[in-house]
């Protein structure tokens, strides 16, 4: 391989084991929020297997006989579809910080997401037979077809739809957290744009692989800064208790003490009877 593929195939394996740590970091952390939790380990599992995929299109691309055939036509398969899977788990992710069940099961623009995302997969599926997004040429290089634009379209309408949710409702989560959401959707955005004219560098799934990177620095910055402000309210609130029992033995010792002078009075009070 040149030295370019080299070094192309290099930084997506970095990236690839680097989601798979995240995913598996996540997957160890119990202090989070169980849905929010699925969805995140799913994002990076799913990013590192994309990853992967797009490293070994690029070293069996022209390799001889079969076994290059079989695993190029495999893994570029792959690398289309699960960019929309990827895109899908984001867009709930996105969908389960900002909303509850309910309104998710109401907002049009949600359900038009899980559209987007399903016709993306689909459309994958369907190319592998009409060659729409790209073909295998007998000496197994990879080509775009005609139709290759599409797959670019509609994962960037998706993210749209996200960043329309975002800007709107961007008070519902923390500024490093959108900050991190936002980053998913710009990069790969710009990305894209490039990727369409220049032809070759696996632009699309670097950036995603730095946007994967970005969001479980945040994530776990989010859940340490979570662990913090905990710590500081139990530390506080066993002073509370600390506090509130001292007072109550204090109300104790002063109760029996007027029960006991009560009681004194009471038997000066019967002598004086006597």
């Amino acid at each position: 391989m040149p030295d370019e593929k080299v070094l192309q195939v290099a930084i997506l394996i970095w990236g690839c084991v680097f989601c798979a740590i995240a995913a598996l970091c996540i997957f160890l952390s119990s202090n989070y929020d169980r849905e929010k939790r699925r969805y995140l380990i799913l994002m990076e599992s799913f990013a590192s297997l994309l990853l992967l995929m797009d490293a070994m299109a690029h070293i069996f691309s022209g390799y001889p006989g079969v076994p290059g055939s079989v695993v190029v036509r495999i893994s570029r398969f792959l690398v289309f579809l699960l960019s929309d899977v990827v895109l899908l788990c984001f867009h709930i992710y996105v969908c389960v910080y900002l909303f509850s069940k309910r309104e998710r099961r109401t907002l049009k623009r949600v359900k038009a997401g899980y559209v987007i995302a399903a016709a993306g997969v689909a459309f994958v599926v369907i190319s592998q037979f009409t060659h729409w997004y790209y073909y295998i040429d007998v000496d197994n290089y990879y080509h775009r077809a005609p139709l290759y634009i599409m797959s670019i379209l509609l994962p960037v309408a998706g993210m749209f739809i996200d960043l329309t949710l975002l800007l709107q409702y961007k008070k519902r989560v923390s500024r490093k957290l959108l900050f991190s959401m936002l980053s998913c959707i710009v990069l790969p955005a710009v990305a894209a744009a490039v990727q369409t004219f220049w032809y070759g560098m696996s632009l699309i799934e670097f950036s995603v692989g730095i946007s994967m990177i970005i969001m479980f620095i945040v994530t776990m910055t989010e859940l340490n800064q979570e662990m913090y402000e905990l710590k500081h309210e139990l530390i506080a609130l066993r002073m509370k208790i600390e506090e509130t029992e001292k007072n109550a033995q204090e109300a104790q010792q002063q109760k029996e003490l007027l029960e006991g002078k009560v009681k004194e009075l009471n038997d000066e009070i019967d002598k004086l009877l006597k």
